[in-house]
Order: structure tokens, then sequence, then C-alpha cells
């Protein structure tokens, strides 16, 4: 009898603590997807989600970096309609406005340079390359980031103090067209007319001489 009336007194307090749980639970599965969309909205796209740039960011990392102006294209029809940039778009870092790489290569023999943020002999070499274009006037260098984002390359070209033109490959159409190796840093000589060549030795430059002698071995001036 006394343990008939012990299981009867206990029976709703049993049955309120397993609706607790079922509560508690019910209350974690609610939340759990809405925090695992937040998280994933806030990957790969830029300004989507809190831990992409804002267009704040973008602007005040492009003012603090103070790039040269992306090349325009040439007045007269591009003669790369063949080679294999036409018709590539990417962005300009400087300002954000979309160009025709192709178009702004035409005409002039051009040092392409891929690069990233992320690219530990990129550091070393790009202000290098700055002073080869410095005593090079013949021959325009264009600088890519690649597989990065925008704010991160502005930043660390400010690290550095190079103030080259840059554009920005977004989706990898610069590279692809290139056919760029999954490695960085990669550099291409173009000779203006729709013609270039992968600067397989060196991979990496150490020297203003070194770049300069690249680029007169791979048909540069």
């Amino acid at each position: 009898m006394n343990s008939r009336l012990r299981l009867i007194v206990l029976s709703p307090a049993l049955r309120w603590s397993v609706a607790v749980v079922v509560l508690i639970a019910a209350l974690a599965v609610a939340l759990w997807p809405r925090h695992g969309v937040h998280d994933n909205g806030a990957g790969d796209t830029v300004g989507n989600g809190s831990s992409g740039p804002s267009s704040t960011d973008l602007v005040a990392a492009q003012a603090q970096a103070a790039l040269r102006p992306c090349r325009k294209a040439p007045g007269t029809p591009a003669r790369t309609e063949h080679g294999a940039l036409a018709g590539v778009r990417a962005t300009c870092l400087a300002d954000g406005r979309p160009i025709d790489v192709g178009a702004a290569v035409a005409g002039r023999p051009t040092l392409v340079n891929l690069w990233a943020s992320w690219c530990v002999p990129c550091r070393d070499e790009l202000p290098l390359l700055a002073k080869y274009a410095d005593e090079h006037a013949s021959i325009d260098v264009l600088e890519v980031e690649v597989r990065d984002q925008p704010v991160d390359g502005l930043e660390f070209l400010t690290s550095i103090g190079v103030h080259l033109p840059s554009v920005y490959d977004a989706d990898g159409s610069v590279a692809a067209a290139l056919r760029a190796p999954s490695t960085l840093p990669a550099s291409y000589v173009l000779d203006g007319n729709g013609g270039g060549h992968f600067v397989a030795d060196p991979r990496v430059f150490t020297s203003v001489d070194a770049i300069a002698a690249a680029v007169h071995r791979y048909g540069g001036p």
C-alpha cells in the first residue's frame, strides 16, 4: 500500500520532468537550423554576413591603398580579339569598376602577375615588381588578385607599400584564360597583340634584374 501510494505521489513529478526535457529538446531543435544558416551565410560572398567586409570597408581599403588606376582600353579596336584574355572581365581594385582585361592590355607589352594576400612569396616579389615598373616605361605591369577577398588584397598591398594597377579576378576567369597554375605567384609576358608566355623560369622573382631578364627572355622589351 505504501509503495502504491508513493508511486501515485511521484508520478506527476516524473511527468513534469519528462515534459521539461522534451521542451528543452524542442527548443534546441528549433534554434539549431537558424544558427547554421547564419554561419553558412557569412562565408564566401563579400559583404554578405557578419564575417564579410561591408561596402564601407571596401571604400576605406581602396582609399588607404591608393592604387594607380587601371589602364583604359585603347581608342582603336583591341588587337587582342584572338588572345587568351579577349572578352575576359575583372574588377579594378582601385575603384571597383568592371574592365575588359583583354582590351586593357591591348597594344602594349604587359607583365601580368597573379597573386593573393595569403601568398608568402608575393610579399617580397610585389615590391620588386613595383620597382621594375618604375624603371621600365616600355612595358606595363598589371597585378591580378586571385582566390582571395578584395579587402584582404587591398590591405595587403597597403602593408607592403605597393600601388601598382591591380584587378580582382572574382570568378577566376582571368586565371582560367591564362591556364594559371595552382601555386602562386605566377607571371605572364604579353606582347600586346594577343600573344603571351608563361614565365616558367624563374617562378618567383628575387630581384629587379631577374624580372628584366625574364621579360626579355619571354619576348618582352
